[in-house]
């Protein structure tokens, strides 16, 4: 009998579709990411449910909305008794690790300790939540380990460790690898410079130039202090401009992309010295996008394409047709069932998501209709103004709110006002690719209109979601982010 196929799923930190070379981007070179995505499938319309770290995680983990997991956002921790899918695997005989950002552990930890809270990994290098690419403390066991090393090239060297180790046994084995990049801040000395020369100049910084205290709390050791300067108008999109349209961020959330571009290169090529790769799935994602300047706004934690359309990437030969391209209305609920039904595992009946293995084999069979999008509150607490639901179809993506939505980095009003009129938004993405009109008000999409809240509401109602103000969650949760008990 055929060995079961090992599983490695990656996903980088705030990396948007359109930023990639098979994304369409014409000066990001991805060129790893791409030759992936020519050898699988690529799921072409891919969104993150919520578009945020916490959140993400626990719908790509569980198969579950985050109104039905407790996720709501970065101040929630994962409960114990939500089965991730390595733990699945793991019942079916799988070796699992988990190394990088975990993120899931709530407001009071700054790693997750041993104990049910890691949900059964075998292997565990992770921290909570830290973005100094230079620098990083992993957690095994209950000493934390500092790396002299670049944080991504130190995670991706601990995944190559556990699948060598793993590659030749009896046992297949399930490797989760989440990245930082390219997720702010966007400061030069925080990635290797040779991913910087593309896109401006770099330059030794003298002695006399530091801040006499910047060895303790910027330059590492083992680094050179460089400064960068990037090239002038470096295009990031034709929607974007204002003050959140700067060289300099586009420059180096360019450059990070390309570092976790190479990256990925290096984990494929390792695991094809194992002899492996013909039976390990493997896919490709990341938690959310970045709008990085369009529609004058930084950050995610909105319905536009920059913030919600993410890379979906699936590759397993033999199984999955090399060039295959699907535009299902794939999501990150989507993406547990979907991962299990390749490896011929039934998901649990809880699951929310739906099974599209049968799409990334190019075969047809049911799809979902719309994808939802999810904001229940701000990016951490229970912060109100951010709380809108949508659905993105094929063709449109359509949100309704509570209230006027506060845009990260953008306009901010001082209280939220639910009284006030909701927003609306309907974007026709076929005519109008860039979403820079809003076509909510117009005669001729009123019958578009209803069809998009008729299917909103049957998401709504189907997965339980109460739409609440952001405030009201907070009965559900004690200081720690736990769920006292289920949002019904």
């Amino acid at each position: 009998m055929p060995q079961k196929p090992n599983v490695i799923f990656v996903w980088a930190d705030q990396l948007g579709y359109r930023f990639t070379g098979f994304g369409g981007h014409k000066l990001v070179a991805t060129p790893n990411l791409d030759r992936f995505a020519a050898q699988g499938a690529n799921f072409t319309s891919a969104i993150s449910n919520t578009p945020v770290c916490g959140p993400f995680r626990a719908c790509a983990l569980t198969g579950r909305y985050g109104h039905a997991s407790g996720v709501l956002s970065n101040s929630s921790r994962l409960p114990e008794s939500e089965k991730v899918f390595p733990e699945i695997l793991k019942d079916k005989g799988y070796v699992t690790g988990y190394v990088g950002k975990w993120h899931l552990s709530g407001p009071a930890y700054d790693h997750e300790p041993p104990g049910p809270g890691r949900h059964n990994f075998d292997y565990w290098s992770s921290y909570e939540f830290y973005h100094k690419h230079n620098h990083t403390l992993y957690w095994e066991d209950e000493e934390p380990i500092e790396e002299d090393e670049y944080q991504t090239d130190s995670e991706t060297r601990r995944a190559i460790e556990f699948m060598n180790k793993h590659a030749g046994s009896d046992d297949p084995f399930c490797l989760c690898l989440s990245w930082g990049p390219p997720h702010p801040p966007y400061d030069a000395w925080m990635l290797p410079p040779k991913y910087l020369h593309k896109y401006g100049t770099v330059e030794e910084m003298p002695e006399s130039e530091q801040e006499p205290d910047s060895k303790d709390w910027m330059w590492r050791p083992w680094q050179t202090p460089v400064k960068f300067t990037p090239n002038k108008l470096i295009p990031i999109s034709e929607n974007a401009s204002g003050k959140q349209h700067t060289d300099m961020m586009a420059a180096i959330y360019y450059a990070q992309t390309e570092w976790v571009d190479d990256c990925f290169g290096r984990l494929m090529e390792a695991l094809d010295k194992t002899g492996q790769a013909e039976n390990t799935i493997v896919v490709f994602t990341s938690d959310h996008g970045e709008m990085l300047g369009s529609h004058r706004l930084r950050g995610k934690m909105i319905y536009y394409d920059e913030s919600v359309r993410i890379p979906f990437l699936t590759r397993y030969p033999g199984t999955i047709p090399a060039g295959t391209e699907s535009d299902a209305c794939v999501s990150s609920v989507d993406f547990m069932p979907t991962l299990l039904g390749l490896a011929g595992v039934a998901s649990p009946a809880n699951v929310q998501g739906m099974n599209l293995s049968h799409c990334a084999k190019g075969e047809p069979g049911p799809e979902p209709e719309a994808a939802a999008i999810c904001s229940y509150t701000g990016y951490s607490g229970y912060g109100p103004g951010w709380e809108h639901r949508g659905v993105r179809t094929k063709r449109y993506t359509y949100s309704r709110s509570l209230c006027q939505i506060k845009r990260d980095y953008g306009a901010w009003q001082e209280d939220t006002a639910y009284s006030h009129a909701p927003e609306l938004f309907l974007s026709d993405n076929e005519k109008d690719p860039l979403q820079m009109k809003n076509v909510y008000k117009e005669p001729e999409y009123k019958t578009v209109v209803d069809q998009m809240e008729a299917l909103l509401h049957a998401h709504l109602e189907s997965s339980g979601d109460l739409f609440l103000p952001a405030p009201d969650y907070r009965k559900y949760y004690d200081d720690e982010g736990r769920l006292l008990r289920p949002i019904t």
